[in-house]
């Protein structure tokens, strides 16, 4: 079929949702036009790849205006009616599953309608709605203050002026929360970006914000008056330092106890963020300080799965099953780390499961200086992305090397050259920097074991001078014993 937007629109619908906006397309309420309802009918028949010749324009013409001379124009016309019925079929679609907005929206139905005491109860249900025990972070400020906004409209269109001021309050109190706590989300990630990146803006109006408004005084007033959501800002605000200034371990510890003293108020939604948080402020800290937050970051990794803080309802994340597994290997906690893996194997999302889970048996097993074992479960690995395959050769290296099996050894890190120099552009860019110089060791550890090149502590002191290379810790381990 010729390319136009409509049909891209159509190949993102699956079977279920092509037989509902079937029924869309012939409801007289949303279409009054029969040439669409055929138009539909005959592209239908296509899907999901809509190829054929019946569906060339010409084609395509007769079917919905049959006996009529082929019209460019008009088959334009057509196929742009039907590209915004399928939008505003998706946009009721997304409408229609958000019942906090059919909610909202009804009751400004109700105050323009002048059925005041149906609004008011409606919005008093959907206040109970966003309600909990349980604090759901800038979902629930957002809510609050668009049902606290339709209450103010309510008010003036009854003309109880004496509740004005009490609203604007309230208006005001979740439309700061709303915003503070969007703005420290986002800065989050504009700190995350920037470290990896290793740039900054020399002009940036959220940055200027952060440096510019006092938070601790700010949070300092909101902690005395006992303020309900103030443990939910703080944990971002010092989240947010902890990765600006790792040198100053205070903002570390002060997001950490912040999170284990008020956990239980939290959503689950939202603490798997704080996990990620926290995580991620100790993987910061470890980098500039050193192993003291490798420990750091294993026990409020214990900390979260020991108290259960994750939703079981959903599949764990592949890559932080993976990264809590690498996490205790770092700090030598390998029963504690194979337990994990074991145990939470079926949590992960079924395609990923067996993958994550070989790799992960790999990495305990070398650990575990059970280095044929570690292979048998490399074995299992199968190659998703170029960065699981960059990590399952580096392991086979290693194993190999332990194994003194020289020649697999030379064939492998060959082999790893080819593959490094064919995908260098879908590695990651913390990997393409480091990758060949971890190549370098190796191939000079490989030389120094089996061959008549000897190292000398010049390069260890090299080495240890280098923070940017791949495996790092076996690595140096390896030239000592050569020494």
């Amino acid at each position: 079929m010729h390319s136009h937007r409509a049909v891209e629109l159509l190949k993102t619908l699956n079977e279920d949702e092509l037989k509902e906006f079937g029924g869309f397309i012939e409801s007289p309420f949303f279409n009054n036009r029969d040439v669409l309802v055929r138009l539909f009918k005959t592209v239908v028949k296509y899907a999901p790849d809509y190829k054929s010749k019946v569906l060339s324009k010409e084609k395509l013409y007769t079917k919905i205006y049959p006996g009529k001379k082929y019209n460019e124009q008009t088959l334009r016309s057509r196929m742009s009616e039907f590209a915004s019925l399928i939008r505003e079929f998706l946009t009721q679609k997304s409408f229609s599953e958000d019942e906090f907005e059919k909610k909202k929206y009804f009751i400004k139905e109700l105050t323009k309608r002048k059925k005041f005491e149906l609004a008011e109860k409606f919005i008093s249900e959907a206040e109970k709605g966003i309600a909990g025990d349980k604090d759901f972070g800038n979902i629930f400020f957002k809510q609050k203050l668009q049902l606290l906004t339709e209450h103010a409209s309510l008010w003036i269109a009854k003309d109880e002026k004496d509740k004005s001021l009490e609203s604007a309050y309230g208006r005001g109190e979740f439309l700061l929360n709303y915003f503070l706590l969007e703005y420290l989300k986002i800065n989050h990630d504009i700190i995350c970006i920037e470290i990896e990146k290793k740039e900054k803006k020399d002009f940036s109006l959220a940055n200027l914000f952060f440096e510019k408004f006092n938070f601790e005084e700010y949070l300092n007033a909101l902690k005395e008056k006992n303020y309900e959501h103030y443990a939910l800002i703080a944990s971002y605000y010092y989240g947010n330092m902890s990765m600006r200034k790792p040198e100053e371990e205070y903002y570390f510890y002060q997001l950490k106890n912040i999170l284990y003293e008020h956990y239980k108020i939290f959503a689950l939604e939202e603490l798997y963020n704080y996990w990620s948080l926290l995580s991620n402020c100790a993987y910061v800290n470890y980098l500039k300080k050193g192993k003291k937050f490798l420990n750091e970051g294993h026990e409020i990794n214990k900390f979260f799965i020991e108290n259960e803080i994750y939703d079981n309802s959903k599949p764990f994340s592949p890559l932080g099953f993976q990264n809590i597994l690498m996490n205790a290997v770092m700090v030598e906690d390998f029963d504690w780390g194979e337990k994990f893996i074991d145990e939470f194997k079926q949590k992960l999302p079924t395609e990923a499961a067996n993958n994550r889970y070989n790799f992960c048996k790999a990495l305990i097993y070398f650990e575990r200086k059970n280095y044929g074992k570690s292979n048998e479960f490399l074995n299992k690995v199968k190659f998703i992305d170029v960065e699981m395959n960059l990590g399952v050769r580096l392991i086979y290296i290693k194993n190999f090397y332990e194994m003194g099996l020289v020649e697999t050894v030379d064939s492998q890190i060959d082999s790893l050259r080819h593959f490094v120099s064919k995908n260098i552009e879908n590695l990651h860019s913390f990997t393409q920097k480091n990758i060949k110089t971890t190549l370098h060791y190796i191939s000079k550890m490989v030389s120094a074991k089996f061959g008549v090149k000897k190292l000398d502590y010049s390069d260890l002191k090299e080495a240890e001078s280098n923070s940017n290379f791949l495996q790092r810790k076996w690595i140096l381990e390896k030239i000592k014993e050569l020494l």
